[in-house]
């Protein structure tokens, strides 16, 4: 997926499952609602008739089920009204933002996210606790969120704001769009047809559809 994320969701003989990144908020849901790890294969596995519910966690957790090619947006956190302590920063965009793995290591940036004011000292915390430690003012920036949790994300955290896309950004989610509509238009006509047929076959059914 575009936004450095990837979720996807499929059925297959043991249910629903579901790839998606690490993220501690999303794990308790998803025991809650009754799904199982794989530790082999890195998947949640849900009863098949869960789906829909399982489809809502996902929007909730990362803003997208995989399957509906939600808007992309992007968002800047100030770090000061946000009230960052320790060595990570999971809380957004369903992905890691930034951790310091040791008092004396660089900062590392998950996907698409940039800084765009201020920044990070060269170290931070102690051995036993690393920190981030930013500088006062300190912005971040984090691109291709899908809108949804965006939205979610201005209205619930302090110091978060959306940003739009660059053009081009815009400009390929529409391609994406676009095509996704025509292969949708082509399913719906295929289904069509076989109704068509089965209905001339069957000599009508009993509801009318």
């Amino acid at each position: 997926m575009a936004n450095g994320i990837t979720v996807k969701v499929k059925k297959d003989n043991r249910g629903v499952v579901v790839s998606a990144p690490y993220i501690p908020e999303f794990p308790p849901d998803a025991k809650a609602r009754g799904g199982r790890w794989d530790p082999a294969e890195k998947v949640w596995i849900f009863d098949p008739r869960d789906e829909e519910a399982v489809r809502e966690l996902l929007r909730k957790h990362y803003g997208t089920d995989g399957d509906d090619a939600p808007v992309l947006v992007g968002i800047r956190v100030e770090l000061d009204q946000l009230g960052v302590g320790g060595k990570r920063i999971w809380h957004f965009a369903g992905r890691l933002i930034a951790e310091r793995p040791g008092r004396d290591s660089q900062v590392r940036f998950g996907p698409g996210v940039v800084v765009v004011e201020g920044g990070f000292g060269k170290s931070g915390g102690s051995h036993k606790h690393p920190a981030l430690s930013h500088f006062p003012g300190t912005v971040i920036e984090i691109r291709d969120v899908p809108l949804p949790l965006a939205e979610r994300l201005a209205a619930e955290k302090p110091g978060v704001s959306i940003v739009q896309q660059r053009p081009a950004d815009a400009q390929e989610r529409l391609k994406e769009l676009v095509a996704r509509r025509d292969h949708l238009k082509k399913e719906l006509d295929l289904i069509e047809e076989q109704i068509k047929m089965l209905t001339e076959i069957g000599g009508g059914i009993d509801n009318e559809i």
